[in-house]
């Protein structure tokens, strides 16, 4: 038996409105990759996208919030990685798989714009945790990867996996902040591994040490 029309209907609307979102998404990656991010207007971005100003605004307010959803859409590309390992791997397993997807796509974009994006994160003053328009960031993911270790009796079943994720995912950013200014010595890779590697260490149980 077929669907509903007005159930189709409604599908094709919501596959429309994430397609729109993805092509302003790529749009603007393009552009800020080889262009100033001040100098480059909306009416650029619109045509870049192929869609007009009023619908541009339907999804962002602005271009500093177009920045913060770009950061978001990496967070969620990482959180569709780790799905699969959260409960299935250990900790170790899922923390590698987290950084193997953060390092993969913050090193597919130009430096210069991934600087751009941390800076905007950090003036916008956003947390770890998520806000409104973009429900997925690294606090979350932290928080499951926990919460399934402490199940697996890796982690200590006293800390409040929140707060633990939260302290990861402040840490991560700050890793991601470091490496896009430019630290000359470690690789974005080093970074991330070794501040992640200090709070495991300190959170597992006796039987889950290495």
């Amino acid at each position: 038996m077929s669907a509903p029309q007005p159930y189709r209907r409604s599908l094709l609307r919501q596959e429309r409105s994430l397609n729109t979102r993805r092509m302003i998404l790529r749009a603007a990656t393009q552009l800020w990759s080889t262009r100033d991010f001040d100098a480059t207007t909306i009416e650029e971005l619109c045509a870049a996208a192929g869609i007009g100003r009023s619908t541009f605004y339907l999804y962002f307010e602005s271009k500093e919030r177009l920045l913060i959803a770009l950061a978001s859409e990496t967070a969620r590309g990482v959180a569709d990685d780790v799905d699969t390992w959260t409960d299935a791997g250990t900790v170790d397993e899922a923390m590698g798989v987290f950084v193997d997807g953060l390092v993969r796509r913050m090193e597919s974009v130009p430096r210069t714009l991934a600087a751009l994006v941390m800076r905007q994160v950090a003036a916008a003053n956003v947390s770890p945790r998520p806000v409104a328009d973009d429900p997925i960031l690294f606090h979350d993911i932290f928080t499951g990867i926990v919460r399934a270790a402490q199940r697996r009796g890796e982690v200590r079943s006293d800390l409040d996996a929140r707060d633990v994720g939260e302290a990861l995912a402040g840490m991560t950013l700050d890793a991601l902040e470091r490496w896009a200014s430019g630290d000359p010595e470690r690789t974005l890779r080093e970074i991330i591994e070794f501040r992640i590697s200090l709070v495991l260490d300190a959170i597992r149980t006796s039987t889950a040490r290495r």
